[in-house]
């Protein structure tokens, strides 16, 4: 029970830390959301003398408030889930934005992360028992590299080659235009196979940019646990290959991995934001991004804030699920 509140006190802070340093750094960007609504309405080809009444117009419908007074609003916002309304989307309430994308964002990730945590265990199993040799060498050099590129260039080339040269899918928007989840099983089907479709891009490009850490981390951690003298015991015993691979080694060396995947669950809800603002995916990334870009306070707070309880309780049931898989961590956890 002590561990449990020390760990609810500690989110807490922690939520109020990273919140405060957002809120922060967001005012210390050069523009405000005036002159970003100003300089949008001309790139759009709006004179400039009907871009700056239609500002004045919203700056007296959204009146600039002291910066302390915004504070304390932002942080009541937090706890009262009302994160006031957009300039950018016409007045909409900032969370009903966030409540819009989040299910888009969860939709694509969670399905690359479960593909690339399970191709990137197996790819790292396979050459940490072939430590040593030219294989592990070729295979932890291309993996390092390919770890190196940024995601958003692994997007334009995916972008390029599987939607714009070989029109495999299509590569803007998360549903095509008249789709919905219908009253009948086939309509449900229909809309999550036309989801399915859209998201196909943004998928393989998480898949492609996120196994390659996953596979030199449990290449790491497979090779410390085939060196424990547990393994050597196993091995004399005459224990079949194939029940040391999976209970002794597998399950040892996974646990490591399993604490970075429940952070990256939180991390989840945050998005990707080039990607999604690559294929017009509008999830959480792109509007959180759009919404930066448009100095959009209400958005850009509405998803920080999703974004930074998702990865404080991700870390939290971490430690909670590692204990309980662990018996070690929860015998010195009682200890304490």
């Amino acid at each position: 029970m002590y561990w449990l509140a020390r760990r609810v006190v500690i989110a807490f802070f922690t939520l109020i830390t990273v919140l405060t340093i957002g809120f922060i750094l967001l005012r210390l960007m050069p523009g405000n959301p005036i002159q970003a609504y100003v300089y949008q309405q001309i790139a759009q080809g709006v004179p400039p003398s009907i871009a700056y009444s239609r500002a004045k117009m919203f700056y007296a419908i959204y009146p600039q408030k002291p910066i302390l007074e915004q504070y304390f609003d932002y942080i009541r916002s937090v706890f009262h889930g009302n994160f006031g309304r957009s300039f950018q989307y016409g007045g909409i309430p900032a969370m009903q934005i966030v409540l819009h994308a989040l299910p888009w964002t969860v939709f694509t990730l969670s399905i690359a992360l479960v593909i690339q945590f399970v191709v990137g265990v197996l790819i790292g199993m396979v050459i940490a028992y072939r430590h040593g040799t030219k294989i592990d060498s070729i295979v932890t050099l291309l993996l390092m590299g390919w770890r190196a590129i940024p995601d958003y260039i692994v997007g334009i080339i995916v972008l390029i080659f599987l939607g714009v040269q070989l029109h495999l899918f299509p590569y803007r928007g998360e549903i095509s235009p008249g789709v919905a989840p219908g009253p009948t099983i086939w309509d449900f089907f229909n809309f999550i196979r036309d989801a399915l479709w859209h998201a196909a891009l943004p998928i393989i490009t998480y898949v492609l940019v996120g196994f390659p850490g996953w596979a030199l981390a449990m290449r790491g951690s497979t090779i410390n646990v085939l060196g424990e003298d547990y393994i050597a015991v196993a091995e004399i015993r005459g224990l079949p290959s194939r029940r040391i691979s999976i209970t002794y080694v597998g399950r040892n060396a996974i646990l490591p991995l399993f604490t970075s995947f429940m952070i990256t669950l939180g991390y989840m809800f945050g998005g990707s934001h080039f990607i999604e603002w690559l294929f017009t995916y509008r999830g959480i990334g792109y509007f959180f991004l759009m919404s930066v870009w448009a100095r959009d306070y209400a958005v850009v707070q509405a998803c920080l804030t999703i974004e930074v309880l998702a990865v404080i309780v991700g870390v939290t049931l971490a430690d909670v699920l590692y204990g309980l898989l662990d018996p070690r961590v929860r015998v010195a956890g009682e200890a304490r």
